[in-house]
């Protein structure tokens, strides 16, 4: 009776002992598993929202860096002499102009008006509606202080100017003290001024800094 009842107890034990053990070994590796897969799933996730910003911001720098901003001398120098001598008559006063200020107009010259000619602060007039806007084809603006540097043009908002071909920014002042004469400083604080869209690389910016002449 004894060993009968030995016996039984090992033939037990051992089925008793592998139940155990197979219980462990699945479910402590299953709770683990599932928090490896819930990690990288966090880590693709975030992967993919850097790649996605870094390819926007390469969108941006891509439509900025197309757009012509220009010395004037620079680009009178480098044109064909038929458009240089055309833009030299635009910005030496050879043709008509509508000069902009105080919400008023006044016009200066033989028709047609091929210039606008307007300071920092009167800016916003020219998405105003206006006949003679449609043949001009240089806007002046001029810039007289570190604070005319924050005006923004909008040239997508510029609906009546047809024939528009140049954005000519006169400044009157070192807009980079910090490294006077810099090139690349001027064309970077000019090219925040002059706002395009991606289809407008047409229309050239150039601008003078008087002050340094």
């Amino acid at each position: 009776m004894y060993f009968k009842r030995l016996n039984d107890m090992k033939r037990f034990l051992p089925k008793q002992t592998n139940c155990i053990s197979l219980q462990k070994g699945f479910s402590k590796p299953s709770t683990l598993h599932n928090y490896d897969d819930s990690n990288s799933v966090r880590m693709l996730k975030h992967l993919l929202g850097t790649v996605f910003i870094m390819l926007m911001l390469s969108f941006l720098v891509i439509n900025v860096s197309a757009q012509t901003v220009e010395n004037i001398d620079s680009y009178l120098k480098n044109t064909d002499a038929t458009e240089a001598q055309a833009l030299q008559e635009l910005t030496n006063g050879d043709n008509a102009t509508i000069f902009l200020f105080d919400n008023e107009f006044e016009i200066e010259g033989d028709r047609p008006v091929k210039v606008a000619n307007v300071s920092a602060k009167e800016i916003n007039q020219l998405y105003t509606s206006h006949e003679e806007f449609e043949g001009v084809e240089l806007i002046k603006i001029k810039i007289k202080n570190k604070t005319d540097l924050l005006t923004r043009l909008n040239v997508e908002d510029l609906n009546q100017f047809q024939n528009l071909k140049y954005i000519y920014v006169v400044a009157s002042f070192d807009i980079c003290p910090e490294n006077s004469g810099d090139i690349d400083c001027q064309k970077s604080k000019i090219s925040n001024i002059v706002l395009f869209d991606e289809d407008q690389e047409n229309i050239k910016v150039i601008f003078r800094i008087i002050a340094l002449m």
